[in-house]
């Protein structure tokens, strides 16, 4: 492989001060980013504070470095879709884009996710009708606007574990062949997963949706208020998990009518408006032990 200067970011990757482990299972306490450093810079595009980099410039990047690499550089394909700690402004994908293409031509890539731990978006996060092939980890991820993944298709596990949602959080439409993993997470408005589906199930489990009044008319749009998960029509193929959660909302908020192809369960949830289930279909039980409805 072809010398090049190495970004110098490192990563705490230790999960001290969490309450959940994210990092588990890497080795060590620190990680250091292998991708190349920018022109005349000692990090990489990725990780240069927002301040110094051109929105447009950064997402085309990533890009290409997701789907074909570097010229001259071959880093692994593990290393090639990690961008712990990543630093973004607007992170906004073309529509149809498709992520980590790489994997159809080689096997090896594909058993790993594009790994988008602990990133920061100061802005919105935009991948609706996006393809990821390899599966998604977005755990620890902060992000300051909307974040869109409607009509997005995921083959794979997909996590935001312990992540901050500051604003509406959409995945209306999008397909995901694994698990959604929502859990120990705060969500600052609502979570909207109209007509989704989910082939894994759904867990929610220790979250937290606030529901922060906000006068938005993409959210009236959908019926959804402050405080909501609301999913109508959403196909859920494995288990709904919901339990020690909390949605804050008024009495005309709350969970709404969701397909559950196993269990859903809501044992100790605690949801402050109203549960409407007329339309949703359960094909295992449903457990509401200790749960707190409006």
């Amino acid at each position: 492989m072809t010398e090049y200067d190495q970004c110098v970011y490192t990563h705490d990757i230790s999960d001290d001060g969490r309450e959940v482990d994210i990092f588990e299972q890497m080795d060590g306490k620190e990680w250091s980013c292998q991708h190349p450093a920018a022109e005349a810079a000692e990090y990489c595009q990725f990780h240069q504070p927002v301040e110094e980099k051109d929105d447009q410039a950064v997402v085309e990047r990533f890009q290409e470095v997701v789907n074909t690499g570097y010229d001259g550089v071959n880093l692994p394909p593990q290393e090639r879709f990690r961008f712990l700690g990543a630093e973004f402004g607007d992170f906004s994908l073309p529509l149809f884009t498709t992520l980590a293409t790489s994997g159809q031509f080689d096997p090896a890539a594909a058993e790993y996710p594009l790994d988008m731990r602990d990133i920061h978006v100061e802005g919105a996060l935009h991948w609706s009708q996006t393809t990821i092939r390899h599966g998604l980890l977005f755990d620890g991820a902060f992000v300051g606007g909307e974040m869109d993944f409607s009509e997005a298709t995921i083959e794979g596990e997909c996590s935001f574990t312990d992540g901050e949602f500051a604003s509406l959080v959409r995945f209306d439409d999008a397909k995901i062949s694994g698990t959604l993993s929502l859990n120990h997470a705060e969500f600052e408005l609502a979570i909207t997963m109209d007509s989704a589906t989910v082939d894994g199930g759904v867990t929610f489990e220790e979250s937290h949706v606030h529901g922060a009044e906000r006068d938005d008319e993409r959210l009236n749009s959908v019926d959804c208020g402050p405080g909501d998960i609301y999913g109508p029509e959403s196909q859920i193929g494995d288990s709904l998990l919901i339990t020690s959660a909390k949605l804050e909302s008024d009495d005309d908020a709350g969970l709404f009518n969701i397909g559950v192809g196993g269990t859903a369960q809501f044992e100790n949830a605690d949801i402050g408006g109203r549960a409407d289930f007329d339309d949703a279909t359960i094909g295992e039980r449903a457990n509401f032990k200790n749960a707190t409805i409006g």
